[in-house]
Parts: structure tokens; sequence; C-alpha cells
């Protein structure tokens, strides 16, 4: 999923929105069928979310920012457990030469 932070402001009053979209090449769609207003080289699902206030568009913005990047540290640490994990002590530990030096006798 990736996040679109390029807010709308409606006109009066209407409320700001924001779009989250999938990045699974295995969810686009190619057009044809349904009424489809992709093009024929495909495009991701999109989901406009909008939201009452400025206030709460920065809070839901910020809370699924913190989700997309857990989620790609938990990517990261099952495709490389070794290399994260060492990134992770490097991290802690300052990331001075003293953390390098440690994560590479690992």
């Amino acid at each position: 999923m990736s996040l679109d932070e390029k807010f709308e402001v409606g006109e009066a009053g209407e409320p700001l929105k924001f779009v989250v979209k999938s990045t699974d090449p295995r969810h686009t769609t190619t057009g044809g069928s349904g009424g489809s207003n992709a093009s024929s080289s495909g495009a991701h699902c999109a989901f406009v979310c909008y939201a009452p206030s400025p206030e709460a568009t920065n809070e839901w913005v910020e809370t699924i920012k913190q989700i997309l990047q857990s989620q790609r540290d938990f990517l990261k640490a099952i495709q490389s457990p070794i290399k994260y994990q060492n990134e992770q002590q490097r991290l802690s530990s300052g990331g001075g030469a003293a953390g390098n030096l440690a994560s590479q006798h690992l």
C-alpha cells in the first residue's frame, strides 16, 4: 500500500481527502468491463478517504504512515532476518564504529 499525502480541500466545508493505493501488482484493473476508468495498462486499487477536519486528516495520515512503515520493516525482517537483526543492533547501539564492528562479528 502507498499513501498519497496530497491533501485536497473541498468546496465550502467539504472534508479533506487523501488516497491510499494498493501497490500489489496482482490487484490491478485493466479497463473494459464494469465501467472502469482505468487505462489499458492497468491501475491499482485505491481508497479515497475523507476526514471531517484537518486535524483528523493529519492523525489518520500519521497512523497510516506508521502502519505502512511497520509493514515494510516486517517484510525486510522476514526476507533477510540476519541482515535485519544486524541493522537493528547497529541502530540500537548508536550506529558508531563499535556498532558496525559488533554487527560484523555476529
